[in-house]
């Protein structure tokens, strides 16, 4: 989802998702 929404910084978008994930779940 976001991986294609943001190509240029994968990895920050990885750092957040990671964040996300953990509240989320």
């Amino acid at each position: 989802m976001f991986r294609e929404a943001v190509p240029c910084r994968p990895m920050t978008q990885s750092k957040m998702m990671q964040k996300a994930s953990a509240r989320r779940r």
